[in-house]
């Protein structure tokens, strides 16, 4: 005899069980309103009968409803601990290396719900191999996603703040909107990345590659982007204040209207290709090469 065997009696078992306390409790109910109905006269019974069912009726019926509400309540503990764990099975199956396996995985979890209502908040997913998935909406705050494959994955709305992405590969992920607050991305793989709109305020970006990113509109106050790869990025009316850019690699970078205030730029790398906000003047801090590398 199987697991799935084993798993399907026990279902089928669940099933009569919960059937039984329902219809005791129907049966309680209708005693006690034969019962309520004699003691008014309206059932047209013998007197013998009429007897056993004042005599009898209340404590029937009490017995009754107090033996299906115990069933209900069991089965309902039961559902609730098969629920969680089932939960938990497809979240480990989330985080395999096996992508097929964990794309089916997600595709459970959405249809749950359990996608975008905070289960996944903190979850270890660390190497899992997410390549395409389809992750819109979802909720992974503060989740590990450290060395993850999520190369051209939907992330667009996505709370993900305070996770864990170092070293990961979001080559080609659409995170439009996305929250980053906090993200740690050091040496992240975020090439050609479209994160239009997003909140990367705090995030920690060090080292990471954002070569030919799209970063138009994005919120990047206080990111530590010291060291980052952002050739060819287009920041376009993004919030750069009191951004880390130190060392950073902006040969053709495209920053107008974006806001450097107070923006850190010493070692920082630009070209003439690079384009910058109207009146604005690189500091003498950051270095002017001929090339796009050094």
């Amino acid at each position: 005899m199987n697991v799935r065997r084993i798993g399907r009696r026990l279902i089928r078992w669940w099933t009569l069980l919960r059937l039984a306390g329902l219809a005791l409790l129907a049966l309680a109910f209708l005693i006690g309103a034969l019962g309520y109905l004699n003691e008014l006269g309206w059932l047209y019974l013998a007197e013998t009968p009429r007897r056993i069912i004042a005599e009898f009726y209340a404590n029937v019926s009490v017995e009754l409803a107090s033996i299906a509400i115990t069933i209900l309540v069991v089965d309902a503990l039961y559902q609730r601990r098969e629920t969680e764990r089932e939960k938990k099975r497809l979240i480990l199956q989330m985080g395999s290396p096996d992508n097929a396996f964990a794309l089916e995985a997600v595709r459970a979890l959405r249809m749950h719900g359990w996608l975008c209502d905070g289960s996944l908040r903190r979850t270890d997913l660390r190497k899992a191999n997410l390549q395409e998935a389809s992750l819109w909406g979802a909720n992974l705050q503060e989740a590990g996603l450290g060395g993850a494959n999520l190369q051209e994955a939907g992330l667009g709305g996505a709370n993900l703040q305070g996770t864990y992405l170092w070293d990961a590969n979001l080559q080609g992920a659409n995170l439009l909107g996305a929250d980053l607050q906090r993200a740690d991305m050091r040496e992240a793989n975020l090439q050609g990345a479209y994160l239009w709109g997003a909140n990367l305020q705090g995030a920690i970006l060090w080292g990471a590659n954002l070569r030919e990113a799209t970063l138009e509109g994005a919120s990047l106050q206080r990111a530590d982007l010291s060291g980052a790869n952002l050739q060819r990025a287009n920041l376009w009316d993004a919030d750069l204040q009191e951004a880390d850019l130190s060392d950073a690699s902006l040969q053709g970078a495209f920053l107008l209207d974006a806001d450097l205030q107070e923006a850190d730029l010493r070692e920082a790398k630009y070209n003439m290709a690079t384009r910058w906000s109207e009146g604005f003047t690189p500091p003498p801090e950051a270095v002017k090469v001929d090339t796009e590398r050094e």
